[in-house]
């Protein structure tokens, strides 16, 4: 073998890949209920130890991920590459999911040997799987299981490590590297390929594994993209190695080289020409002489309708394009449910819409491509509405013929699509939803027109209505092997998602999250020009700014007072409050300074209601408030215009006045704030402050400080504000600093601003302290010798971290989980049927189905799932006791699981005598003692929830309060399930989301820690709506409180790169 220069060339860059839909892939359904936390995961998949399958080579492992939210059924959601001749696969690629913590989110790992190249899995040998849930994964970080067959038993000593990293970080590096004078193989030049690996605390981890370039000197890799997270964690300041091996057949390939370097070290190098790295082999730096085995030099851091007569005639019930008496067919189901939510993003919403397979009345010839409105000029309909009318006119008019011909309207797509092209930027992208029965007639052509398409702006929906077979769809629908063409040309991208409608009978929603879902990852690899790597779902978070203006005047000797409401609707009638702005005193044209953080769904049609209303009561309370004017829209729409402006209404539709919203739309990609503490030299006033950021519209509002009354040199309190929110990241970005003298009536007064940079309050209050001096504009020009209106002091500018749940949870945060069990007499004789305690014969009853539902999902974060569960309102021999254990052990009240509690209860049930009262303060204070106790630790360690199932009413409702207070300073949430039909009226008053609690004495509570759901309104509802109910404010509660207190993760934390190092290069 000869020992040669190892020569790179590398190129590679990092960009902001923030997803289209003007700010905007399919895998787990949807929870309804719009107050949860979802977040992006990343699994990175590794075995050991697999069965050898083969006889004259090893196994050619791949891993099939599927999952389960509810029910038997499976999906498919993704697979790993395959790994020729492997026993210790490490896969390159990773599967990204949503991850929602109030559901129990079931995972199937399935490895297989790939012994063809059908995409079917039935033929290839099976070598194992687990089952495991999703929260376990994550409460652990990494975890190793032994793999199982079909029949439990072991697969010889397999075992498989799934790896767990939150993506909170958006960026990728593109890199392309070519390689010069690479090392010899005995006889011919090698075969290489890369891997590069991030570093993390268990070792080094890979990241992705370029194709093998065969029997080249000078090999050249197709560009390729990684994403910055499972590159360096987000940190360009963490060490990348980079391996270099030499393919063999038989997969003990060999190493050919490596070095360490980090993204930084290679972004500054190659500013000037190329960066070089010694590639080293470590066996033979053992040699005398021995320099390197080559140098790797990184160059630059950086609508279609089937009428064909298959359908069946239209008049015939029969007939897939017969319309039912209720006005319903699978084709007009089809267009509602898609178009619904694809309408938001066109701003004229007029579409134009074809038919294919049919014979024309005016012609008596077979078109495979008309205008379904017969206006060849203008096929275009107004809204989803006038495509559904085009339809019902044009169907009596035609006669079904065929053939099935799909080419071309896709071609008929395409013409505009590279029009489009011509732009020097991602102004439009091409959606074409076709409707079909059938077989396609020109596979061909239809092949081609799609390989042709994927180097276009341009998705192709494919929904297929009856029963026939669409293997063909499935085909296109590539989702593992790009498609190609006859002639061998291979497509650039998937662009295909087929659906078959018979999946989706009776759940329009679904049917459109599920055709919709690989849309944005399409959009965005369509604009990129790089796959990179493929996240199956559009989930990100939207930050919602809110203003309006000329509001109604309801107040007699002063102004409004106002104050807005989200509310989000999925689907259904029930709307769900999100949250609520500040209340800003005696103002007509409110900027509301809290922002609202939703979570965003292309594929669903996310309904918003925002109500602003002016306050006139000090509990916030919305009943005696007067009402202001409401706005319904999509979050489709406000995110698709950025800034929406829309008149108020009131609720019978009237218009409030000349009153107006204004709804600012960011995604939030970002989790860094800027801690910032402040003080400033003026005259005596009231001053606060305003921080604004630019925008490309002008200076949004980003955070608002309290007053702080009548005093010369003013100290506010310090606060933070998110790095998205004040300058978009971008710590170069210009901030404006605006300082007012307080009015109660509102009218305040302009005391003077700065503009400045992040960066530059940063590099001021390094050393001290950060000096501004605030100008007055119309001062300056009419005072002789003006100076400033004061000086503004930034004492501290730090940007830190904003650690997310998954960061508490990943890092060990165990959640610890207790059950209090209300046994008082208003229950009922449990021996009765119309006992709430009474066990029906199937075992159930609406106690065992709250501790069941909510259970399941968090036994997943405690690590022992050992849980103490108490009742409480019990008369035990000899005495009325007001906490009793359900297994009869005060010394040890744990029962092992879920499982455990449950038998507990059963067992305790014929034991006691239900008595009362409905006392909940011993049992909160109980849980207290220990969430005291996790506070003496320096670390979030520890989080307790509390989940109180009650029947009544409280009897100890101000010890109850006092309780709630106290505890809202210590880790610790209470979830209270209401069960039978009581009033829970004081259930519902301690779920304080109507405003601050307080207790008796005037103590305030520091936070909202319970949540309050009535199991009646879950009565018929699937178990897991339940969960997703009571434990969607749980991971907010646990966030907002350790952040509070400034306590980090157990373990795992790494240190916030300096922003300047993670900003692109000018």
């Amino acid at each position: 073998m000869k020992s040669g220069i190892t020569r790179a060339v590398l190129t590679s860059s990092y960009v902001d890949t923030a997803q289209p839909a003007a700010m905007a892939s399919g895998g787990a359904p949807l929870p309804p209920s719009a107050n949860h936390c979802a977040t992006k995961v990343e699994l990175t998949i590794s075995c050991e130890n697999l069965m050898d399958m083969d006889i004259f080579s090893k196994s050619d492992p791949l891993c099939a991920l599927y999952i389960n939210t509810s029910g038997s059924h499976w999906s498919e959601f993704g697979r790993t590459e395959m790994i020729l001749n492997c026993l210790n696969p490490k896969f390159a690629k990773k599967f990204v999911i949503d991850y929602y913590f109030e559901m129990v989110q079931r995972l199937k790992f399935c490895v297989y040997d790939i012994d063809n190249d059908s995409h079917s899995l039935t033929d290839d040998d099976f070598l194992g799987e687990i089952e495991c849930t999703l929260g376990q994964i994550v409460s652990s970080r990494q975890m190793t299981r032994p793999l199982l067959l079909n029949n439990k038993r072991p697969a010889g000593h397999g075992t498989i490590t799934i790896c767990a990293e939150e993506i909170i970080d958006n960026r990728v590096a593109n890199f392309e590297v070519s390689a010069h004078r690479l090392d010899k193989k005995f006889l011919w030049w090698s075969d290489p390929f890369l891997e590069f690996y991030k570093q993390t605390q268990t070792g080094w981890q890979l990241a992705y594994r370029t194709e093998v370039v065969k029997n080249k000197q000078n090999p050249v890799w197709r560009p390729f993209t990684i994403s910055l997270l499972s590159l360096c964690g987000g940190d360009v300041e963490r060490a990348i190695r980079v391996d270099c091996y030499d393919h063999r057949l038989n997969g003990s390939h060999q190493l050919i080289g490596s070095f360490t370097a980090t993204l930084a070290e290679m972004q500054i190098a190659t500013r000037i020409s190329a960066a070089e790295f010694e590639c080293t082999h470590p066996k033979k730096s053992k040699k005398r002489n021995y320099k390197n085995s080559g140098i790797i030099c990184i160059n630059n851091c950086q609508i279609a309708i089937d009428f064909t007569a298959s359908n069946g005639n239209p008049n015939v019930p029969n007939s897939l394009h017969f319309i039912n008496p209720e006005g319903y067919n699978e084709y007009l189901k089809a267009i509602w449910a898609v178009g619904n939510v694809i309408q938001d993003y066109d701003s004229n919403k007029m579409f134009p819409v074809f038919g294919f397979g049919a014979e024309l009345p005016f012609s008596q010839r077979v078109s495979h491509e008309f205008p379904i409105n017969f206006n060849p000029s203008n096929p275009f309909c107004v809204g989803i509405e006038g495509v559904v009318q085009a339809y019902r006119q044009c169907l009596p008019q035609l006669k079904l013929s065929g053939p099935t011909n799909f080419a071309p309207i896709i071609n008929h797509a395409a013409c505009f699509a590279r029009q489009a092209l011509q732009q020097n930027v991602a102004s439009q992208y091409f959606v074409l939803l076709i409707i079909t029965d059938g077989v396609i007639t020109d596979m061909d052509q239809t092949c081609t027109a799609i390989v042709n398409a994927s180097r276009l702006p341009m998705s192709i929906i494919i929904v297929g209505v009856g029963g026939a077979d669409f293997g063909e769809m499935e085909f296109l629908d590539s989702d593992d092997v790009l498609l190609c063409s006859p002639r061998g040309l291979v497509a650039t991208r998937d662009i295909v998602q087929f659906v078959p409608f018979r999946d989706f009978q009776e759940n329009s929603a679904a049917l459109a999250q599920s055709v919709l879902a690989e849309l944005p990852d399409q959009a965005v690899m369509a604009a990129v020009g790089s796959p990179g790597p493929k996240v199956p779902e559009c989930v990100t978070k939207v930050a919602l700014s809110i203003s309006c203006e000329n509001l109604l005047d309801m107040d007699a000797f002063s102004k409004s007072d106002p104050l807005c409401v989200l509310l989000m609707n999925s689907s259904g009638p029930h709307w769900c409050e999100i949250g609520r702005t500040e209340r800003i005193m005696n103002c007509l044209n409110p900027k509301f300074s809290k922002s609202f953080v939703v979570d965003y769904h292309f594929e669903m049609v996310q309904k918003l209601r925002f109500e602003i209303y002016d306050i006139d009561s000090e509990n916030y309370s919305l009943q005696d408030a007067d009402f202001l004017g409401e706005l319904e829209c999509t979050l489709g729409q406000v995110v698709s215009s950025r800034n929406l402006t829309r008149p108020l209404v009131h609720k019978d539709k009237r218009p409030a006045g000349k009153g107006t919203i204004t709804i600012c739309a960011e995604e939030r990609t970002d989790n860094r704030v800027v801690d910032l503490k402040l003080q400033d030299f003026f005259g005596k006033s009231d001053p606060f402050l305003e921080f604004h950021k630019q925008t490309e519209t002008g200076w949004q509002l980003a955070h608002r400080t309290e007053v702080v009354k009548n005093t010369l040199n003013p100290t506010w309190r310090p606060f933070r504000i998110p790095l998205p929110a004040l300058c978009g990241g971008d710590v170069e970005r210009p901030i404006k600093v605006d300082c007012y003298d307080y009015n109660s009536n509102g009218s305040h007064d302009f005391i003077g601003c700065f503009e400045t940079t992040l960066a530059q309050i940063q590099q001021g209050s390094q050393t001290y302290a950060a000096e501004f001096e605030c100008i007055n504009s119309k001062k300056k020009q009419n005072k002789k010798g003006y100076k400033n209106s004061g000086v503004i002091v930034v004492k501290k500018c730090k940007i830190v971290k904003e650690y997310t749940f998954l960061d508490y949870i990943m890092g060990g945060c165990q959640i610890n989980f207790t059950i209090a069990i209300d046994f008082t007499g208003s229950n009922g004789d449990p021996s009765s049927p119309q006992s709430l305690h009474y066990i029906n014969p199937q075992g159930y009853n609406e106690y065992l189905a709250a501790i069941w539902a909510v259970g399941n999902v968090i036994q997943d974060y405690d690590s022992d799932k050992m849980f103490p569960a108490f009742g409480f309102g019990a008369q035990l021999p000899p005495r009325w006791q007001p906490r009793v254990s359900i297994n009869f052990n005060p010394a040890n009240p744990f029962c092992a699981g879920i499982e455990g509690v449950v038998k507990a209860y059963q067992y305790c049930l014929p034991q006691v005598k239900l008595y009362g009262p409905t006392n909940f303060s011993p049992i909160i204070n109980h849980v207290a003692q220990f969430g005291k106790q996790a506070m003496q630790q320096e670390t979030a360690s520890q989080y307790f929830v509390l989940l109180i199932i009650t029947d009544g009413v409280i009897t100890d409702m101000d010890q109850t309060l006092r309780a709630v207070v106290n505890a809202s300073r210590l880790p610790m949430s209470i979830i209270i399930i209401g069960v039978g039909g009581a009033d829970f009226s004081a259930m519902e008053f301690l779920d304080g989301d109507d405003g601050v609690l307080r207790c008796p004495t005037g103590e305030t509570a520091m936070r909202d820690i319970v949540q309050f759901v009535p199991f009646r309104q879950f009565q018929n509802a699937p178990q897991e709506m339940l969960a997703q109910s009571v434990l969607a404010e749980v991971p907010g509660q646990v966030v907002s409180f350790f952040n509070s207190v400034r306590l980090r993760p157990p373990q795992g934390d790494t240190p916030l790169p300096d922003p300047a190092a993670s900003a692109p290069p000018p």
